[in-house]
């Protein structure tokens, strides 16, 4: 607790743009470069940078979220031999491309993230292999996403997530979920087939790809819930024998290549009966249609995924109780909360039938001022305690995505859940019903919009003493957090007298950080949650 004061963190905050409607134009490749499709059937070219001995080529199209822009690949091969890629866009309307990217090396289908920012594996040539990178449309940079053995395709979704296939080992490709802001939260899915040339349908929950098998030699469409568990079987799509490169609108159809009759586009609308209708022959070798990014208002079919009369949510609890125990608590303690935590818990579920809870198992490490390795090992701590929670939040908004969370967090488990809190995107924020600080070391008194109890307003959390940036959170997530800090809690309102009070205070548990219960903080903190959630619209 009072190990704390070693902190250092981040905090962040994204926004989500608004998403087009049904945009059923796709753009694809054709023999001469990017082509648009519209929906009456007819057809325009948008670049020409391909030539007839492929030395140059634009390929793998993307339609931005709005529908105004397709983000694409030029390449070129090089005298050595040696293939060089960057991602350009250009008008849906038609216009000179812009160059995005001048890594100089090689990057593979672009996926849009919003309307300024792209996500794409980029191949750096001078290590032999590609990881997922976030790509800023303004001026070119790039964050890093992912740290696997080799990411061969990505896609980004409207609620803030990637999908990704990276190589296992020989031919094995496994899929991966993740932030598409910061790769945290990562959780793979499958194992031991070759997923590759991932997209995701329009509300989020499944993630599409192209599965080879090895004993014919086929490849075809299958599909996967994002909050599958390792293990589960994907769900195949299409039967022929080189079927690949799918996306899906807004109205719930699916484009993809079909190659039994050479590179031709073709459409399946999804769901159980559905036949393919081919769409193009048009100048022949046409390949990766994308459709613009849905914003998932048009339901999944009935029968999708095939062979269910609905996607198959698992039951889901009234209201959702996600806690962070404090530093030092263990996860055999008050089932994995601690007390303070678990105090906010059964005051919630006294409240509301049907309540759920999730305690975060991470290391919550005890203080240990004599450790000269207690800091770094804080920081780990904290870091996975983040991750922790990212990954469960991700899964839980997947399978239950009608039930609002309350986070509640304690201590070290304070600052882990505020922090990750601050990181999902504008869409995952509004699934939180609440979320509640015990004892936040990045505690702020100029944030009163976030802050609660009775704490002395000169004072600062205890992370001021190594850094200025104290607790900030904006946007949907602000009116849906309280703060709780007590007066004479070193850790959230630090100060000498503090320190030496709760110090000498500490062993009979009567240091003001250790009375959140007693001086009812939890129980307030409870009931503002009940009453807060009670006040949402019902989510969708």
């Amino acid at each position: 607790m009072l190990g704390l004061l070693l902190l250092i963190g981040i905090t962040a905050s994204t926004t989500s743009p608004a998403r087009a409607a049904t945009l059923s134009a796709y753009a694809f490749t054709d023999s001469l470069g990017i082509a648009i499709r519209h929906a009456d059937g007819t057809y325009a070219q948008l670049t020409t940078g391909t030539t007839p001995d492929r030395s140059t080529w634009d390929d793998q199209p993307a339609i931005s979220p709005s529908g105004n822009k397709v983000a694409f690949t030029r390449g070129h091969t090089l005298a050595d031999g040696v293939n060089r890629t960057e991602i350009y866009t250009v008008p849906i309307g038609g216009g000179a491309p812009v160059q995005v990217t001048s890594l100089g090396s090689y990057f593979e289908r672009p996926s849009w993230l919003s309307e300024t920012e792209l996500i794409a594996p980029w191949l750096n040539q001078g290590v032999a292999y590609g990881q997922a990178y976030r790509i800023s449309l303004s001026d070119g940079s790039t964050v890093k996403l992912t740290d696997a053995i080799w990411v061969l395709s990505a896609a980004a979704c409207h609620d803030g997530r990637m999908a990704y296939d990276t190589v296992s080992q020989g031919d094995t490709h496994d899929l991966h979920v993740a932030s598409a802001t910061d790769g945290s939260g990562d959780v793979q899915l499958t194992s031991g087939i070759t997923v590759n040339r991932v997209a995701w349908t329009p509300d989020c929950r499944y993630i599409l790809f192209d599965v080879w098998d090895p004993a014919t030699g086929h490849v075809n469409m299958f599909t996967l819930s994002a909050a599958a568990k390792l293990g589960d079987k994907p769900i195949q799509l299409t039967t022929g024998n080189y079927d690949t490169q799918g996306s899906v609108g807004n109205d719930w159809v699916m484009a993809y290549v079909h190659g039994e009759t050479g590179s031709d586009i073709y459409t399946l609308p999804l769901g159980t009966g559905s036949q393919p209708t081919a769409q193009s022959n048009y100048q022949g070798g046409n390949e990766w249609p994308a459709f613009a990014a849905g914003d998932g208002s048009v339901p999944a079919p009935a029968d999708f995924p095939p062979g269910s009369s609905t996607p198959p949510p698992s039951k889901c609890p009234t209201l959702q109780i996600v806690g962070v125990r404090g530093s030092g608590e263990t996860a055999a303690m008050n089932d994995g909360l601690g007390p303070t935590v678990a105090a906010v818990k059964t005051t919630i579920a006294s409240k509301v039938a049907g309540t759920g809870f999730q305690a975060i198992n991470y290391p919550a490490v005890k203080v240990n001022l004599g450790d000269i390795h207690y800091g770094p090992n804080y920081l780990v701590s904290v870091d996975k305690g983040r991750a922790a929670l990212s990954k469960f939040l991700f899964k839980f908004f997947a399978s239950c995505p009608a039930t609002y969370v309350v986070i509640v967090g304690y201590s070290q488990g304070a600052q882990v859940a505020l922090d990750a809190a601050a990181v999902l995107t504008s869409m995952q924020q509004k699934h939180i019903a609440a979320l509640i600080g015990l004892g936040d070391p990045r505690f702020s008194p100029k944030q009163t919009v976030i802050d609660d109890g009775d704490y002395d307003t000169k004072l600062s959390g205890s992370y001021l003493k190594f850094d200025s940036k104290l607790r900030g959170i904006s946007g949907t997530l602000a009116p849906r957090t309280h703060s709780y800090c007590t007066v004479g809690d070193p850790v959230c309102s630090l100060s000498s007298k503090n320190l030496a009070v709760c110090a000498a205070k500490l062993a009979q548990n009567k240091c003001a950080h250790q009375l959140y219960i007693a001086r009812n903080w939890t129980s307030l903190a409870a009931l503002w949650a009940v009453k807060h959630w009670r006040g949402l619209p019902k989510l969708k």
